[in-house]
């Protein structure tokens, strides 16, 4: 939702504007039909690109690294990578929200108390 609001598009769509076509899922015309861990590499090097305009559209905004850093966990190519990095073990739920909510609770918070310097 972050990127959509950001760039105008999802972050999904966004990587798949940068993946070379050959490498789009065989229902997106006619493109790979081999298997995920094969075209993971190119996956990730068109995630990178997206991350970095995301990166570059947040510019100087004091908070940008840290909007980075939670579009990266959440939008990880490799779900076993995907999600907090302390809920990533056997016993954690990487999908589990909990800990995005706090922290966005905690900008929003320093927002409200004049931390950051808002962007029209």
């Amino acid at each position: 939702m972050l990127v959509f609001f950001l760039l105008g598009v999802s972050m999904t769509t966004l990587t798949f504007q940068k993946l070379d076509p050959r490498f789009h899922p065989i229902f997106l015309n006619g493109g790979w039909n081999g298997n995920f861990e094969d075209v993971l590499p190119y996956l990730r090097v068109a995630f990178e690109e997206a991350i970095a305009e995301l990166r570059q559209q947040l510019g100087s905004l004091a908070i940008a690294d840290q909007l980075t850093r939670i579009v990266r966990e959440l939008c990880e190519p490799d779900v076993r990578l995907r999600g907090h990095p302390r809920n990533r073990s056997p016993s954690g739920n990487s999908f589990s929200l909990e800990r995005y909510i706090a922290e966005f609770n905690t900008l929003a918070s320093k927002a409200e108390a004049g931390f950051y310097e808002v962007r029209n």
